[in-house]
């Protein structure tokens, strides 16, 4: 199998709880990857999403000054909004504990180059393809000519299904998934590394397993995955030397009633929410299709 790069994603929610969890994912040997977009609003009040990223942003100081010797991922936000201005502003004062930035919803190369003019060409980037536009553009995204301070092309399911309004969103043991990220592999591996979308469901080990199958037939080059919790970092773990699995699994993604589960186990300050039943997280895109397609979901 290709070597795997792991990102475990982490808000930039409080700093203490994350700083505890950070020195575990740190003995896995795992990168860490800070967001201060997705992760950092609320759908359902959109007012209070600018407040949550000032203090999401005062948080991540915290974070960066309890680790001076530590270099960190972060997911900065889109380079066409006022909040990325203020990112680059924080990035700019701890520029030493920054590994790499990721550029969310990147739809050309001009995006890319500003991130990196703006940093100096010092830090490194991962673009995350995530629009209609950004994978039909994907060609002259991923163009040789572009820096060679890219790391990976990332692929982000949840807000590519939002910006092209499917719904239920197709995961990660679907043909339809496969069928969308083996156009990007291809694409990008021609001359740079693949970095596959984040999983929500974070109790469904066998979607893992065959994502990593998936992977490991469609990449010639080593590629990174996302975790979005403990249990899916210490399975990629596992999965790095281990068996994968070919054969789709027999799961049955429950999209009933997304509306009611959402609002009911939405966590506060974030945009995401846990289903108390099932313990997956329903992300913020999932709820906004299920209002958008009007479905008693």
């Amino acid at each position: 199998m290709p070597d795997i790069t792991i990102f475990q994603c982490l808000p930039a929610y409080r700093a203490l709880p994350a700083n505890r969890l950070i020195a575990g994912i740190q003995k896995q040997g795992c990168r860490v990857l800070l967001d201060l977009e997705d992760s950092i609003s609320d759908v359902m009040l959109p007012g209070k999403s600018a407040l949550l990223k000032q203090q999401a942003r005062i948080e991540l100081a915290k974070i960066f000054s309890l680790n001076p010797q530590f270099k960190f991922d972060v997911r900065v936000n889109s380079p066409h909004s006022d909040e990325y201005e203020k990112d680059m502003v924080l990035i700019h004062s701890f520029v030493h504990n920054v590994r790499s930035i990721f550029i969310p919803k990147t739809e050309n190369s001009d995006t890319i180059n500003k991130v990196l003019n703006d940093t100096g060409g010092h830090i490194p980037v991962n673009p995350i393809i995530e629009t209609l536009n950004g994978l039909k553009n994907r060609n002259a995204i991923c163009t040789p000519q572009i820096s060679g301070r890219v790391e990976f092309f990332f692929f982000g399911n949840y807000d590519f299904h939002l910006d092209a309004n499917i719904f239920p969103i197709c995961e990660q043991d679907s043909d339809a998934y496969w069928k969308v990220a083996a156009s990007l592999i291809e694409t990008v591996e021609k001359d740079f590394h693949f970095g596959n979308s984040p999983y929500s469901n974070i109790n469904d080990m066998a979607t893992l397993r065959y994502s990593l199958g998936r992977l490991k037939a469609s990449c010639n080059k080593p590629f990174a995955v996302m975790s979005l919790h403990k249990k899916q970092t210490l399975e990629y773990k596992r999965l790095q030397t281990g068996e994968v699995d070919d054969i789709p699994p027999k799961i049955e993604n429950a999209h009933q009633l997304v509306r009611e589960t959402y609002i009911s186990g939405k966590l506060k300050g974030r945009s995401f929410a846990i289903d108390k039943d099932t313990r997956r997280i329903i992300t913020p895109q999932e709820y906004l299709l299920a209002i958008n397609n009007h479905k008693q979901y």
